[in-house]
């Protein structure tokens, strides 16, 4: 219900140069690697139907994603 989806990621010690973001269909992929330490995160979500990024924001560490629904066919 409602127009848009939202995603809130936390990456802490990250900065936002380093985070990727790609979405593809109904799949959003967050990954982003730790400078110092090498460290790599990677989360893959699956979600209910297709969407576009409409707003990222990145403050303090947290991550925090507007997604618009696509307009079409509801399942």
């Amino acid at each position: 219900e409602g127009k848009y989806l939202r995603v809130i990621a936390e990456f802490p010690d990250i900065c936002e140069e380093r985070i990727q973001i790609d979405l593809e269909n109904t799949m959003l992929a967050i990954s982003a690697t730790e400078p110092e330490s090498g460290k790599k995160y990677k989360k893959i979500i699956t979600l209910p139907l297709e969407v576009r990024l409409d707003k990222k924001k990145f403050q303090n560490g947290i991550l925090d994603l507007i997604l618009e629904k696509k307009s079409g066919k509801s399942e």
